[in-house]
């Protein structure tokens, strides 16, 4: 039995900081790699700037046979089933943990009780769930003997330290000293050319961001100015061609992490990315450059400073979507404390999005996932990228209410009397008019959308607000072309609908009908306060295309729409595309 310690890990990320374990302790460990994504890249290029690591292993599964060997083991990922199943069956004396992304702050908390040992965002199930409870009783017991560490270059908090510190879990920071002053390959600098950088990331894979609305961020950062694209390690090849079709874009595979990358440049960067962890360890790798960091969210960070999590006034990556929810209860109250404060701001058009928690067709339907977003995300998107100036959602569930302000709407409590089945889609307009207007919010046009229309075309709707908002008509809906012959059941058999029996016209002698899609209602607030109903006054229809005149009703439908997806949403980024490139030739 080996006192020497082993490392066990998952991630690029995992085996850098396996190397700056062993650099940090003066030692030379033996790395046990699980072949994932960029680790094989990785290690061949830490060998090739020496880094203090001896022999790397692949290995798939559990490597049973080199953990049993060792009773120290430096673990990249505390959540897995795996290291559970393992340390649970072999009971290491000694176990040190890694960084793993943001997940390292949800295993302090973890190990001290704050949270569930879970991995946050996922539902366990099978040998993960039934092994977790051992291996934490056996993790808490090695604490007490002072023989847990976390090894990590996140600032965890003065809160966190000391409660880990109380269970006995020692604490040790690096800020990628090694790393830091490793060579920068020729390789990396010429294949990282330019010192403006957008780091990839694998939200749309991970379904946290559409894919449409991430190539539309990519597409914006590229026109102010040309980007050197990093992908990140999970983006899928058809992520990776539609940003490498976009101008300005120059796309750096290198198959390697972006710490390994850019470590050791010594020139000031700017690098743009969504919020992310890898913020953080570039902000300690970049420290003295003068590097810049700019996040979506607008934050600007010079490098040296902390993970989101840290900042004051932030949240955390794990904790946006809880952001604002609170829970929405069925007593009506006055539409005063039924609106965000925070959203009422003048509008002369608002976007509604009727969207309560039942579902007897599709149970929890409104949060149901196609490509990666929620369909009331989806929705709020739709509304947002046809220029509507704010976008609600009135519900009167709490889930629905938190993923709703992340997409960028605002929220109205919806009372439980209009949230029933029966109720219409009327009764939560007028109560969002209602509300909006206790606020001193009195738009001219209201924009009806539902989300159970996943792929609602937003030039379509645009054309359809300025058609009401100019006096052209007095509401507008979605439909499509239709020549077919409809039937209905009579008492004596099939009845013709919108045709003659015995006369049959070509398809070009025939007048077309239109079917309504459901996707929206562009109404004059004035008329439909009088009508009180969502058709008045003059009608005009706006032709959509038929593909994305789907309406989810049933598991089928919603199958399908997941099928179509990937298709339609390709379509909408390369139209979206072209749009910004005909306005640039214009201006």
């Amino acid at each position: 039995m080996e006192r020497e310690p082993v490392a066990w890990i998952e991630s690029p990320l995992q085996l850098l900081g396996a190397a700056e374990w062993a650099h940090a302790h003066g030692t030379v460990i033996d790395v046990a790699c699980r072949l994932t994504t960029q680790v094989p890249e990785t290690a061949a290029e830490l060998s090739a700037r020496r880094a203090p690591l001896g022999d790397m292993l692949p290995y798939f599964g559990i490597p049973w046979r080199l953990l049993a060997r060792h009773r120290h083991w430096i673990v990249g990922d505390g959540f897995s089933g795996q290291f559970r199943l393992a340390a649970s069956v072999l009971r290491p004396d000694r176990v040190t943990f890694l960084d793993d992304g943001a997940n390292t702050l949800a295993l302090a908390e973890a190990l001290t009780g704050r949270r569930p040992y879970a991995r946050p965002g996922q539902t366990e199930r099978g040998l993960t769930a039934r092994f977790g409870p051992s291996a934490l009783e056996h993790l808490r017991r090695r604490a007490h003997a002072g023989s847990v560490d976390l090894f990590t270059a996140f600032a965890l908090g003065d809160e966190r330290t000391a409660a880990l510190g109380t269970l006995g879990v020692g604490v040790g920071a690096h800020g990628f000293g090694w790393l830091r002053d490793s060579a920068h390959s020729d390789r990396m600098r010429r294949a990282v050319g330019g010192d403006r950088l957008l780091l990839g990331s694998a939200r749309p894979v991970d379904g946290h961001m559409p894919l449409p609305d991430y190539i539309a961020w990519v597409a914006d950062e590229a026109a102010a100015e040309p980007v050197t694209y990093l992908p990140h390690r999970r983006e899928t090849d058809e992520q990776l061609d539609l940003v490498s079709a976009l101008p300005g874009v120059t796309v750096a595979r290198l198959g390697l992490p972006v710490e390994l990358v850019l470590a050791g440049a010594g020139r000031p960067l700017e690098v743009l990315s969504l919020t992310t962890s890898a913020t953080t360890t570039l902000s300690l790798l970049l420290e003295g450059t003068g590097s810049v960091l700019r996040e979506k969210d607008g934050i600007v960070r010079r490098t040296g400073e902390p993970f989101a999590d840290e900042l004051p006034g932030r949240t955390a990556p794990d904790e946006t979507a809880a952001v604002g929810a609170r829970e929405l209860g069925g007593s009506g109250g006055a539409p005063t404390a039924a609106i965000d404060d925070a959203a009422t701001a003048p509008a002369d058009v608002v976007a509604v999005i009727p969207a309560r928690g039942g579902s007897v067709g599709v149970p929890g339907k409104n949060l149901r996932r196609i490509s990666g977003a929620p369909l009331v995300g989806r929705a709020v998107r739709s509304a947002l990228d046809a220029g509507i100036d704010q976008v609600f959602v009135s519900t009167d569930d709490a889930e629905i209410a938190a993923t709703a302000k992340t997409y960028g709407a605002a929220v109205i409590e919806r009372p439980a009397e209009i949230a029933g089945s029966t109720a219409s889609s009327e009764s939560a307009l007028l109560h969002a008019l209602d509300a909006l207007a206790a606020q001193g919010v009195r738009p001219r046009v209201l924009v009806f959308l539902q989300a159970t229309s996943p792929f609602i075309d937003a030039e379509a709707l645009r054309m359809a607000v300025a058609g009401v908002r100019e006096g052209n008509a007095d509401c507008a809906f979605s439909a499509v072309e239709s020549y077919g012959f409809l039937w209905r059941r009579g008492e004596q058999g099939a009845e013709a609908v919108n045709h003659e029996v015995g006369y049959r016209p070509r398809r070009q002698d025939r007048e077309p009908h239109f079917l309504e899609t459901g996707a929206f209602y562009v109404l004059d607030v004035e008329g439909f306060l009088r009508a009180r109903h969502r058709f008045f006054g003059r009608i005009e229809i706006v032709e959509v295309p038929e593909r994305t005149a789907i309406e989810i009703d049933s598991e089928e439908q919603l199958e399908i729409a997941r099928a179509m997806a990937p298709l339609i949403d390709r379509m909408r980024v390369r139209a979206g595309a072209r749009r910004r490139s005909a306005h640039a030739i214009d201006a």
